[in-house]
């Protein structure tokens, strides 16, 4: 598999098939104070995503492959950290850094340790995988088009 060449620092147990459901699942109750944060105008536009990802959204097999060898972790590359989120995590990630209102094509997969998301950008055919900071406005910049290219580049960011 693709991440072979890799080196985890963090392994966790395969995703099982309720960790993969949980990526068309709800947002959680207790979760959902975060999405709303300095956005209450605009609780009828997220009331509408029902708490859910756009259903446009789908696992590329490249993730589906990293979370059937281990749901979620830390995947050291040519110098980067990309620690990666489990299903349920990227939902949360989505909804709690308000990507449903600033960023809604991008879906945050992992961090890269310093306040940067690798997300995957479903707005481009691709997908294209884009960096966006979690303090930024912008869309991301575009970095690859699959996992292994990604990291095994030395990115200048």
């Amino acid at each position: 598999m693709w991440y072979q060449a890799f080196k985890f620092y963090d392994q966790h147990p395969p995703a099982t098939p309720d960790d993969i459901t949980a990526f068309r699942t709800p947002l959680p109750e207790a979760e959902r104070a975060n999405a709303l944060n300095y956005l209450e105008p605009y609780s009828v536009q997220l009331s509408a995503t029902r708490y859910c990802l756009p259903a446009h959204f789908y696992i590329p097999d490249e993730l589906m492959q990293l979370w059937q060898y281990s749901v979620h972790g830390g995947i050291t590359g040519n110098g980067q950290d990309f620690g990666y989120f489990s299903p349920a995590e990227t939902v949360s990630y989505y909804f709690g850094y308000q990507f449903w209102y600033y960023a809604p094509n991008l879906l945050p997969i992992a961090f890269d340790g310093g306040g940067v998301f690798y997300c995957y950008d479903f707005g481009q055919p691709g997908p294209l995988i884009v960096m966006k900071d979690s303090g930024s406005d912008d869309l991301g910049v575009p970095v690859g088009s699959s996992l292994a290219d990604v990291l095994a580049q030395e990115l200048d960011y």
